[in-house]
């Protein structure tokens, strides 16, 4: 059992975790050892318990050293500590009739939220810093700027805002500059009811654009001079196609990553939208790179190639 919210949920914590592509791992019957997926290791050195989805990472340090099943599977599908808490609800609660009492809805549970928050400039200058991070990974600066994009000195971490098609702060994702560990601020918006990047495309009227996972691969799309929106996520949620849909996007390139969840990706994608947009995607055969990102020298190269309807 995990409690989350104070409630005892029947989670299974291996099925939850197993598609993802773990380096080195080795399943036991009560845990999994692995290489840390936040840092670059050889050597095993990172554990999760299978009973109660505990890790630790004992070559690590800082937030992420230690932590819940929620904190490791918000960190795997790349979305907030509450919306890892509703995916659990939804899958493992077997009673729903009185999760209202938890004040979580179910209508492809939390697309709604109550109250909208948004954050001001004043709630970003504690992050008005430069840092050769994203330079280093073909981001320019003069994108970053564009972008919004920080450098929190304390966490020493990138800091991403996240804006909606009007150009407000709905929240931000801060990217550790020293290992693979992230988090968003808390309070912000539900990153599944939103697209980053969406704000620029509706700006400057773009109606064929390139999908993805992560900012960072976004960003060097749009450093290439590539319209692209991320998903933020390992799926499409409805939220963010109704979003796409509700700014005339006509044609999506599908440049998902090239491994298990960017798969997984792409056929969300596909299921949301086919028959509605016009639906390309990237040839990852023969490429020996994992994103975009990785692949940013060769992007012209790869075969964009015609999703047929008939094929999927």
């Amino acid at each position: 059992m995990i409690k989350v919210r104070g409630v005892d949920l029947p989670v299974n914590v291996q099925a939850e975790i197993e598609h993802y592509d773990w380096k080195e791992p080795n399943w036991k019957d009560d845990r999994l050892i692995c290489c840390s997926p936040f840092r670059n290791e050889e050597t095993p050195s990172f554990a999760v318990n299978l009973e109660n989805g505990t890790f630790i990472d004992s070559g690590g340090d800082g937030e992420f050293r230690k932590g819940n099943f929620i904190k490791l599977l918000s960190w795997i599908r790349q979305e907030t500590y509450e919306e890892t808490e509703a995916f659990l609800f939804q899958v493992y609660s077997p009673d729903t009739s009185d999760i209202s009492k938890l004040s979580l809805d179910f209508d492809d549970w939390l697309t709604e939220e109550k109250e909208l928050k948004f954050f001001t400039k004043e709630d970003m200058k504690p992050f008005l810093f430069k840092h050769p991070y994203l330079e280093r990974r073909g981001i320019p600066y003069n994108v970053q700027r564009a972008f919004g994009i920080g450098y929190d000195p304390n966490t020493k971490s990138v800091v991403i805002p996240w804006y909606d098609k009007h150009g407000r702060i709905v929240s931000w994702k801060q990217r550790a500059v020293h290992s693979k560990a992230f988090w968003y601020v808390k309070g912000g918006q539900l990153i599944r009811n939103h697209l980053y990047g969406i704000y620029w495309v509706v700006k400057r009227g773009y109606k064929k654009i390139w999908i993805v996972e992560s900012e960072i691969d976004a960003l060097t799309l749009w450093a290439k001079g590539i319209p692209a929106v991320a998903i933020g996520t390992s799926y499409l949620s409805k939220a963010k196609r109704d979003l796409l849909l509700s700014c005339g996007i006509k044609e999506i390139v599908i440049a998902t990553d090239n491994d298990k969840q960017g798969r997984k990706a792409r056929q969300s994608i596909i299921d949301g939208l086919q028959g509605i947009v016009e639906l390309y995607e990237l040839d990852w055969t023969g490429v020996p790179y994992k994103d975009i990102n990785d692949a940013r020298d060769i992007i012209s190269e790869i075969k964009v190639m015609e999703i047929n309807p008939f094929d999927w």
